[in-house]
């Protein structure tokens, strides 16, 4: 196919019911001008759309209710048993990657998964290579969340419901967040800066000159922050900033990304205006 600019298209079809992880991908395959993205939330819907486009990837999500159903049936099928597949699973059980490979998929990713690990899977695909070296399934990692407002921690806590992988605790004030920081060690923290007890400045140093955790990513989460005050965080060590109400995508991509790194992803906003990651710290 081509775009009306004569540049061949490659057509890539996710299967996957949760519009946010399908927005996520959505986002990421912007930066491959030369790839479409189709999508489907029903497994019959992307079987049919499957037949229709005859994409050059799958990306497929196994917690659809017929989601075995729909990779046996592309196997299945003459026009679609050589299609590289993808799967994309928060589900963690350590034998699935090998099942997954002897049913012949690609790939195993897990979400939340690595932005870079995913471009080179889907790259090493669309390429025709072999299949690759899946994910192993991952220990929960915690994030911390440091807000005083109940209604805001609770909706973190709805998101991250979508990845699983990912367990959440809180607390609602600066100095009990750098204890719980101190007893967890989180892979990631996010924080508001308005706090009853202490500045959310004040925190953001506390955390990255404590030799434990200053490696942990801190990302600002709030209503308040001007851009003055987000270069200031983020000069001072802060990986990114995010203003409230949160768009879930993007946050979801922050989140990711720092999970995963940190550092490729583009996406801290400072009131709608992109700012980007900052690299990761180094112990």
């Amino acid at each position: 196919m081509r775009d009306g600019g004569q540049r061949v298209l490659r057509t890539i079809l996710y299967i996957e019911d949760n519009p946010d992880n399908v927005l996520l991908v959505e986002g990421l395959l912007e930066q491959r001008p030369g790839l479409r993205l189709l999508s489907a939330h029903l497994g019959q819907l992307g079987l049919a759309l499957a037949r229709e486009h005859r994409p050059d990837v799958i990306l497929l999500d196994l917690h659809l209710p017929e989601g075995t159903a729909v990779l046996r049936a592309l196997r299945q099928d003459p026009a679609l048993r050589h299609t590289p597949v993808i799967v994309l699973s928060a589900e963690a059980d350590p034998n699935l990657p090998t099942d997954m490979l002897a049913a012949g998929v690609q790939a195993y990713l897990l979400k939340p998964f690595d932005f870079p690990r995913f471009f080179t899977v889907l790259d090493v695909s669309l390429a025709g290579g072999g299949r690759t070296v899946t994910d192993t399934p991952r220990s929960q990692r915690t994030v911390l969340y440091i807000d005083d407002n109940p209604v805001s921690v609770r909706l973190v806590e709805l998101i991250l419901q979508g990845r699983p992988a990912l367990r959440l605790i809180s607390a609602a004030g600066g100095a009990q967040g750098l204890e719980l920081a101190r007893e967890h060690r989180p892979a990631l923290l996010l924080l508001d800066l308005r706090l009853p007890d202490m500045p959310g400045e004040e925190i953001v140093g506390a955390v990255l000159s404590d030799p434990i955790l200053r490696s942990t990513p801190v990302v600002i989460l709030t209503a308040a922050a001007g851009t003055a005050s987000i270069k200031r965080l983020l000069a001072l060590g802060a990986r990114a900033s995010l203003t409230k109400p949160l768009d879930i995508v993007q946050f979801l991509m922050v989140v990711d990304g720092c999970l995963g790194g940190g550092h490729l992803w583009p996406a801290a906003v400072d009131h709608g205006r992109p700012v980007g990651l900052s690299p990761a710290r180094t112990s």
